[in-house]
């Protein structure tokens, strides 16, 4: 499942040549159309000490972030339509990083995560695949002037917070991917951090 990250880096790579020199960059590798990596789990347990309304929570506020904040965008885009891939993918955080355990997020958590952003200016789609995003134009951006969202697993920690990993594809130029640390807050899971690197294309 990082064939993407790399796609992505690969980009970042050739921004760095530009910048540089001004005077080359590469074209962006052909998006695959298949997805590989180990198949994600159907049925995967909750983690530890969290309900599914504490992960629709969690998800809905790492997407929020995304999409109000961390767009790498100076002033808020507003994506008129975001993707949502409902396979989990621990490297979106972290394009180096091991990702042995994809799930499924249940349909249930899903709608729920839906439910809880509805004041977001978007159209939110689930889909299956981050290759199932549409896009359009030689560079491969999102069509629609939309946007996606990959997620990772939750991580609960010991001192009562979570980690998510999670990303932001607008075009190979436009992306982002970090960790993020949430906590509850009066009863609310809000995030207040960030953990361990993060990427920029």
């Amino acid at each position: 499942m990082k064939t993407r990250w790399l796609v992505a880096a690969c980009a970042f790579v050739s921004l760095q040549v530009a910048l540089g020199c001004a005077c080359f960059t590469p074209p962006v590798a052909e998006v695959p159309t298949s997805t590989p990596g180990p198949a994600p789990t159907d049925t995967p347990a909750a983690p530890p000490g969290l309900t599914d309304d504490d992960r629709a929570a969690i998800y809905a506020a790492v997407v929020r972030q995304l999409y109000t904040v961390d767009h790498t965008f100076g002033e808020p885009p507003n994506f008129p339509v975001l993707y949502l891939v409902w396979v989990t993918d621990d490297s979106a955080g972290d394009i180096g990083a091991d990702d042995p355990a994809p799930q499924v997020i249940p349909e249930h958590i899903r709608a729920e995560v839906v439910a809880g952003l509805t004041d977001l200016p978007a159209e939110l789609v689930w889909v299956g695949s981050f290759y199932a995003v549409p896009r359009e134009g030689e560079w491969g951006a999102v069509a629609g002037g939309g946007a996606a969202v990959t997620l990772g697993n939750i991580d609960p920690q010991e001192d009562g917070t979570v980690h998510v990993p999670a990303s932001l594809y607008i075009a190979p130029l436009a992306a982002t991917g970090l960790t993020y640390v949430l906590e509850q807050v009066e009863g609310v899971w809000q995030v207040t951090g960030t953990t361990g690197p993060m990427w920029i294309s």
